[in-house]
């Protein structure tokens, strides 16, 4: 059964600020996550619990559970360090545990 997806307002600025072909394929990759469809890999160590989407050089950050919540996007050059220091921070909204 597919699951529903909800997108933090950081994501959703983040998609809105790139150009339209991007903003398409984010969009067809996000929806592809109610059937876990796409590039998905489970994070590891202090991460562990959460999960990626890789979509081109970014990367969609996000916890599974009753519904599927995409907490951050970010290139990959940056988007794990800062999404560990938002969850050290405790500025998220879910978390996996």
């Amino acid at each position: 059964m597919p699951s529903r997806i909800r997108l933090e307002a950081q994501v959703v600025e983040f998609i809105n600020a790139r150009p339209p072909e991007f903003r398409r394929r984010a969009k067809q990759a996000l929806l592809g996550l109610a059937d876990w469809e796409g590039d998905i890999r489970p994070l590891r160590d202090e991460l562990e619990g959460y999960y990626r989407l890789r979509v081109e050089r970014y990367r969609f950050l996000f916890s599974s559970g009753k519904e599927i919540v995409v907490l951050y996007a970010g290139p990959r050059s940056t988007a794990y360090e800062t999404f560990e220091a938002l969850i050290a921070s405790g500025d998220l909204s879910d978390s996996p545990l």
